[in-house]
């Protein structure tokens, strides 16, 4: 991380920033790096280079998001055998000028156990840090096996699941088919990058999100299903 000042020539390349000082974060790999063809294509909600099931692609589409929401830029360097290197350049912000709508109020939890479920290991970490914070207890498990374990082994039983819909083993729509079959009665959150018109169907008593949640959001929807539970 470093400070930087955003020049005419850098700001006439990416139209979403302006010039002026600026935060500059460099996130940089000795991977395997990356084609021309994948670099064109890496920003690009449900793009991914996993097998069928193994992933959303929705990862670096809502770094994108955030950056340009942000009134930022964000660039890659890549090359075959030689790794990755993203920069991310946000401009620096003097003092907070907005204040949160009403309607983007967040209802903090009672320390409620919640197990979230997602193969994104970047998705698990985001929320378990965003459900901390609204006082929650949080476990995270990666796929829908691993969350089945997870329910029958444990000695207090968590209070909700927040599951995504696509994932490797057992998605989430099978979780939430297995949870009913054996009469656990756990409030279920699905989440989902195809919208809820995707695909995939799953019961009505269930609560959607579509990807990506704010917090606000979030916050809303599981107090919604801890109250009818």
């Amino acid at each position: 991380l470093d400070a930087i000042e955003v020049d005419a020539a850098f700001a006439a390349q990416h139209a979403n920033i302006r010039h002026g000082p600026a935060a500059r974060i460099t996130v940089r790999d000795t991977g395997v790096g990356m084609s021309r063809e994948i670099q064109e294509r890496i920003f690009e909600p449900f793009f991914t280079t996993r097998p069928h099931g193994h992933g959303t692609g929705l990862g670096l589409a809502v770094v994108h998001g955030i950056v340009r929401d942000s009134g930022g830029a964000i660039t890659l360097y890549s090359e075959p055998g030689r790794g990755s290197t993203f920069t991310i350049v946000l401009p620096v912000v003097q003092a907070a000028t907005s204040k949160v709508r009403s309607s983007d109020q967040l209802t903090s939890g009672h320390q409620e156990r919640i197990l979230f479920v997602d193969d994104e290991m970047i998705l698990c970490e985001l929320a378990r840090e965003m459900l901390t914070l609204l006082n929650y207890q949080v476990t995270i498990a990666n796929d829908g096996e691993e969350a089945l374990a997870l329910i029958q082994q444990a000695t207090t039983p968590f209070d909700l699941v927040i599951t995504d819909t696509t994932m490797p083993r057992l998605t989430g729509t099978d979780l939430i088919a297995t949870l009913k079959a054996l009469h656990l009665g756990l409030p279920v959150i699905l989440t989902s990058g195809q919208g809820p018109d995707g695909s995939e169907s799953w019961p009505s008593e269930v609560q959607f999100l579509a990807k990506p949640v704010t917090m606000a959001e979030l916050s809303k929807a599981i107090r919604a299903a801890l109250a009818k539970s």
